[in-house]
């Protein structure tokens, strides 16, 4: 996948999957009704990471555990309430999104940008 790629992701199923494949490592399987993976109990969807606070949480949370820090920046011109987002790593910005509509989305975009920065980096290995 590649940096354009990314950024022209709208929020929704394909984003979370591939948010829950490159950050947590999940391999899915397609099914007549969608991409599932199996945790160990059964078969489950890719967490709303893209389009709900909950779910940006736990992006949030996964990407301090690795080190990354994630800023949130709430920018209002007029009627217009945007968000920046940007992913750091030892001072040195991984990722910056612009005026997007709304943070989970933001935050999963750019989460996956720096990943795939960070996998690059490494030579394609993950974790």
């Amino acid at each position: 996948m590649m940096e354009h790629d990314v950024r022209s992701m709208q929020p929704g199923p394909e984003l979370d999957r591939q948010i829950d494949e490159v950050l947590f490592g999940r391999t899915f399987t397609e099914f007549p009704r969608g991409f599932c993976y199996h945790n160990g109990r059964g078969w489950r969807e890719a967490a709303p990471y893209s389009t709900t606070w909950e779910g940006m949480g736990l992006v949030v949370e996964e990407m301090q555990r690795r080190g990354l820090d994630v800023h949130i920046d709430f920018v209002t011109f007029g009627r217009n309430k945007l968000v920046d987002c940007a992913i750091i790593r030892n001072g040195l910005e991984m990722a910056h999104l612009s005026m997007m509509p709304n943070a989970p989305h933001a935050v999963a975009m750019a989460a996956l940008l720096a990943l795939l920065a960070l996998l690059a980096l490494r030579g394609g290995e993950q974790g």
